[in-house]
Order: structure tokens, then sequence, then C-alpha cells
């Protein structure tokens, strides 16, 4: 996969705006599959991450839901041509009583000039 750049801010460089990106995460519901799909597409990546001590995405379920959802924000990004993803956002919902959560995540895709 195309080394995209994600950065929660502007980056010094001059670049096009393609369009916004967007992916999102669920462990209850119709999105439930999608998420259980993703962690066995990207259990080796994790593990080999870890084991490397190259894992900085904290402990959990959490953690490994925001790697796999940049990892799938990256590929919107390369379907538009994407170098970067600039001003990325997440949002995450959570009900500690259901152990629900919910993980949205979106930011601008621009390619270099």
């Amino acid at each position: 996969m195309k080394d995209i750049i994600i950065s929660t801010v502007d980056i010094n460089k001059d670049y096009t705006i393609l369009g916004p990106v967007y992916d999102q995460v669920c462990n209850i519901g119709i999105f439930k599959s999608k998420l259980s799909k993703l962690k066995k597409e990207y259990a080796d990546k994790i593990e080999d991450l870890k084991h490397a001590n190259k894992w900085v995405f904290g402990e959990g379920d959490y953690g490994e839901a925001f790697f796999i959802i940049t990892e799938e924000l990256k590929k919107n990004a390369i379907k538009l041509g994407a170098d970067a993803i600039i001003d990325m956002h997440q949002n995450l919902h959570y009900d500690d009583n259901l152990s629900f959560y919910n993980m949205q995540i979106y930011g601008t895709a621009v390619k270099f000039i």
C-alpha cells in the first residue's frame, strides 16, 4: 500500500485538496461484522508492530480499532489519488453500560504539487 501521510493539522507542503475521506467501525450492530473482518485482515500487522515495540495505539480494543480505521482511511485516500490526509479528526461514542463503541474518523485528502 502507498505510504500516506496522516496529520491532525495542516502540513507545510504545497497541495491540492481532493476531498474529504471518512470511515467508521463499531463493535455492535450492523458494523460489528465489518470490524471483525478487519481485525482478522490486520491481525498479523498488529502483532508484528507489537512484537517490534512499534505499537503506539494504546491498549485493548480501542487501540486496535483506531489503527484499523486509520489504515482504512488511507485506502480511501489512495482511491482519490492522495499523498496525504490533513486535519484528521476522530469521534468516539461509547456506552459503558453496553460496552458499545462507534469510532468515526475523517480528514481531507490532498495531492502534493
